[in-house]
Parts: structure tokens; sequence; C-alpha cells
């Protein structure tokens, strides 16, 4: 089996780089009376910024969402030396390629991170690479260059069909539990009752 790489593309956005991990806000929901979670607005912000970065690069490239395994190596320069997990910087950069890069954050199989100081210039590096294998035992690695990935509204279309159907069918009633007339075998009966 082998392993080949072919680069999609190299991003560099500038700015400090920020997670959706550590951000998430309470608040109250006046309507329905519950609370719910949602990011700072300087969190959403950014990855809205970087998610249009990403798509007029990718557009002025002519690139479109790839539907196979993806690797990515994402570099986070930061501009301080300020306390900052690495593990929790991906989710906010990975989101926002959806669309432009590729098609679903599913298909990114590998990923490669650093973390440098650089405090003249922070930014993210995003460098995307689509995984190519070939060889025996190729199909098993990366399953899900198979899955084709349906939208939830037709996998839901498709459960209700299914529900619907074995509605109208009704069970099929087993003749050799039922006995011969149908009915439940006075036998099955007294053994419940015990």
């Amino acid at each position: 089996m082998e392993k080949k790489y072919r680069p999609i593309c190299k991003l560099v956005f500038p700015g400090e780089p920020l997670t959706k991990s550590n951000a998430a806000i309470a608040k109250w929901n006046k309507k329905t009376k519950k609370p719910f979670f949602t990011h700072k607005a300087s969190v959403i912000k950014y990855e809205k910024a970087l998610k249009q970065y990403a798509l007029e690069h990718c557009k002025t490239l002519g690139i479109t969402p790839v539907k196979a395994p993806i690797r990515l190596t994402l570099i986070y320069y930061f501009g301080s030396r300020r306390i900052k997990d690495v593990q929790n910087c991906p989710k906010t950069s990975c989101d926002a390629l959806i669309g432009s890069v590729y098609v679903d954050d599913y298909y990114i199989c590998e990923i490669y991170m650093e973390k440098l100081l650089d405090p003249e210039n922070p930014r993210v590096e995003i460098y995307a690479e689509e995984i190519l294998v070939s060889g025996k035992g190729s199909e098993t690695l990366y399953p899900i260059t198979t899955k084709v990935l349906g939208t939830t509204k037709s996998n839901k279309s498709v459960s209700t069909k299914k529900r619907r159907k074995r509605k109208r069918k009704g069970f099929k009633k087993d003749p050799k539990a039922l006995g011969a007339s149908g009915k439940i075998p006075e036998q099955v009966i007294g053994q419940s009752q015990t």
C-alpha cells in the first residue's frame, strides 16, 4: 500500500488564532425559558472572516470542494505567550474550511499541528492535501472514499418512508408460533402465567 499526497491549497490567514472550545457562553432564551449555549462574538467574527477568506482564495485558484480523504497541516503563530492549548484551535479552522476546501470536515483523516510564537505577525497557516492511496488494502485504510454522504433531509425522508411502509404492511404473523388456527396455543398461555 502506497500513500501519496496531492496539494490542494495553502492559506495564510493573519490575526491571532482563536478557539471555539473555551469561548462558550450560556444565555437565557426568554421565549422558551431555557438556557442555550453560543460562542463569543469575537470567535464567530473570526470564523466568518476565515471562511470568507478561504472561499475567495479557493475561488480565485479555481478550487472546488474535495470529497476525498484530506490531510491538514495547521501551524498557529500566536502573538503572546499567554497559555493556549493547541488541540483546541483546529475546531474553528476546520469548520471555516467547509464548503471551500472540502465538502465536510468528516473527510479530514490526518492532522498535523504546530504552535509557534510570532508577536509581530500572529497568523494561522493551513496546508490542505488530498490523500491518494493505492495498492492492496487501500480500501480498508480510508473507507470514506466509498461512502456517500447524504443530507440530513434525505436521510430523514428515507427513514420516514421505511416507517410508513412497515406501518402499512403490519407485522407478519408466524404460523408456527400461533398454531394452525392462528390463535395463541393454550400451552404458551399456561407457561407465561407461571
